[in-house]
């Protein structure tokens, strides 16, 4: 069997991909395409919140006998988690998901014996980083255990410059994890796309996606589904206004009306990195990004796209 992994990133249009292999999944079984379907939260997510090693060994038990069912049955299968590596949350990280190395070594031990390949999408790192800062507060609404009143009492958890502050802003290189993943899985194992390549449209983008697994013809790549956008400028002050004041139960609610009311298709979106920032952060990593592009992104996929300053 090969096995597809699509890992991530966060924000780079995941779940606009996994419903797209949801709304066409009878369509790719036919195709001798299957989706492993797997918990919401992702396999090491307890042992890394507060060190429950059994809830772990559980869940990997649990992933390693699904995979090799997948296997005996199904020529082909898709495993997708963008939170397999983490959060994509920079507070205090040294690098792009730190985390991100026990995965892979364990991702490779559950799947030893399979054709595998990993999928990963980048994402330009400036708008990485507000893009991960908007998701910080919109995970709110999901994440039981962030006690949102306490970290919205004042201003300093959802301070973007606090926030920016706090991490190593040379140390985000997409070059350092692909360079990790292909030490588990090999580089010529890797797909790695810019995730900027959805402004060609969003049925490329996703077509695209299944190309590698098989013929696409006849699938649907622009399904109603729903899309976990950013959160507009209008949309994130007004969450920021009225969360404090909600029960967690009520945070979804409130995440998903101002996404509604406020899309960021229609409205501006947070300012927050300056135009000056912006070119500094590009610069920082202008040459390790031409050696990502060169070394691990098809010509295809490079064409039109620039990460330069």
């Amino acid at each position: 069997m090969t096995l597809y992994l699509h890992l991530g990133a966060h924000k780079t249009a995941t779940t606009f991909l996994q419903n797209v292999l949801k709304h066409n999944e009878a369509a790719l079984e036919a195709r001798g395409v299957a989706r492993v379907k797997i918990q919401p939260r992702h396999l090491f997510w307890h042992f890394l919140r507060d060190g429950d090693r059994e809830a772990y060994k559980k869940r990997r038990r649990t992933l390693g006998r699904k995979l090799k069912t997948f296997d005996q049955d199904w020529p082909n299968a898709v495993l997708t988690s963008e939170t397999m590596f983490g959060t994509s949350d920079l507070d205090s990280a040294d690098r792009l998901y730190p985390n991100a190395d026990m995965a892979l070594r364990v991702l490779s031990q559950l799947t030893e014996g399979m054709d595998r390949k990993v999928i990963f999408y980048v994402r330009r790192q400036d708008d990485f980083i507000e893009a991960s800062f908007i998701n910080r507060l919109q995970t709110l609404a999901t994440s039981i255990h962030l006690d949102h009143t306490k970290l919205l009492a004042d201003d300093s958890w959802s301070n973007f410059d606090s926030y920016l502050q706090s991490f190593d802003v040379t140390a985000l290189s997409w070059l350092n994890l692909a360079e990790r993943m292909a030490t588990h899985f090999g580089a010529e194992n890797l797909i790695i796309r810019p995730f900027e390549t959805i402004r060609r449209s969003r049925e490329d983008y996703a077509r695209d996606f299944l190309a590698p697994m098989c013929d696409t013809a006849g699938l649907d790549f622009a399904p109603d589904v729903y899309e976990n956008r950013s959160f507009s400028a209008p949309a994130m002050a007004e969450f920021l206004r009225l969360a404090p004041l909600q029960d967690f139960q009520d945070l979804r609610a409130l995440r998903l009306r101002l996404q509604e009311e406020y899309p960021n298709t229609d409205h501006p979106r947070p300012t927050l990195l300056s135009p000056e920032q912006r070119s500094q952060i590009r610069a920082m990593h202008q040459d390790s990004n031409a050696d990502l592009f060169d070394r691990f992104i098809a010509a295809p996929d490079r064409e039109g796209i620039s990460y330069a300053p």
